[in-house]
């Protein structure tokens, strides 16, 4: 549960976000509206759409209180409905408000939600069950090291899921120079990573260079289960200026990987697209 409870116009709990957040959601909107409209009814499972940790279905934007939803409702007011959705989440809490705004949604037969932690084998085999057959897209909305990279790697395999992360360079920043040292910090990065690797990394660069390596770590990892990987050039900044985390995404087919990047333009009227950068 987040560190600060807020609530939402509806008396709900809420999600205390900042207007990054409102811009990560513009733009994985776009990919699902894509994503739906291109892909529907060519595959036997459907379409489906995952959110790994769901939260309470609203944000509430901490600089001007303003509402805005979240990944669970953006996927109830697609252009067309998903076969299913499946929304999981650990916290009671925050489980409650969502069941109780999802149940409002004129879509809301299409939704399960699942009480659990996304890392247990539990979760992952319900998952596994639910994605046969289908397309699916699985919202991984990192703060820190939350899903360790052994979830993806039973999740996605011999199944076609489009992944889109919410990379957390600041929180891997943050803790660079302190994750060798304290065995409950490298526990966790092995964990994310899959693999030790990250060790010389924070080890031979300060922090700004290490997050480079460490990004481009993340993305041979998922490259070594069959994935194409994209990033943005653009972070997600907080109102400091600090990027707190950038647009991660994986596809099994170029299909995916130009839906991303179109899901990236900017709104109508701007000048220019935002572009991408492909760090590897």
């Amino acid at each position: 549960m987040a560190t600060k409870a807020v609530y939402a116009a509806d008396g709900l709990l809420a999600r205390d976000s900042g207007p990054w957040a409102k811009e990560k959601l513009t733009h994985v909107r776009r990919y699902m509206d894509m994503v739906i409209t291109s892909m529907l009814g060519k595959w036997d499972g459907g379409v489906v759409f995952i959110d790994l940790m769901a939260g309470p279905g609203i944000c509430v934007d901490r600089t001007d209180q303003s509402e805005f939803i979240g990944s669970p409702l953006l996927a109830l007011n697609t252009k067309k409905a998903w076969t299913q959705i499946y929304l999981v989440e650990l916290d009671v809490q925050l489980r409650q408000a969502l069941e109780q705004r999802v149940a409002q949604q004129p879509r809301s037969n299409t939704v399960q939600i699942i009480a659990g932690d996304s890392n247990s084998a539990g979760v992952i085999a319900r998952l596994r069950t639910a994605s046969e057959g289908a397309l699916a897209v699985a919202f991984v909305d990192l703060i820190g090291q939350e899903i360790a990279f052994d979830t993806i790697r039973q999740l996605t395999t011999g199944r076609s899921i489009d992944l889109w992360f919410s990379f957390p360079e600041l929180d891997l920043r943050r803790n660079a120079t302190l994750a060798p040292r304290d065995m409950d910090h490298a526990a966790r990065w092995t964990r994310f990573f899959g693999t030790e690797e990250w060790r010389p990394i924070v080890e031979q660069r300060r922090p700004r260079a290490a997050l480079v390596e460490l990004l481009k770590l993340y993305r041979r990892q998922l490259e070594a289960l069959g994935y194409i990987t994209e990033v943005s050039k653009l972070p997600m900044k907080n109102s400091l200026g600090a990027t707190m985390y950038r647009p991660l995404f994986a596809s099994k087919n170029a299909r995916g990987i130009d839906f991303f990047h179109k899901s990236l333009l900017r709104d109508a009227g701007a000048p220019k697209p935002a572009t991408l950068f492909d760090l590897g």
